[in-house]
């Protein structure tokens, strides 16, 4: 998990790229920068694992 303090006009465009619509928010993305259509919750690890196992 990472987190970012970006200057404002950066800030939304990141939000507008990821369609960020509340906080907090999670994305997943891939190997190859490909952001993921996932629902991921970092809360919730026995999710998240069963989750990136069916990803393999």
């Amino acid at each position: 998990m990472v987190h970012y303090n970006l200057p404002a006009d950066q800030q939304n465009t990141v939000e507008n790229f990821l369609n960020v619509q509340a906080f907090p928010t999670y994305r997943l993305i891939d190997r190859n920068g490909l952001v993921l259509d996932v629902n991921a919750d970092p809360r919730d690890l026995k999710g998240m694992a069963r989750m990136l196992e069916q990803m393999k």
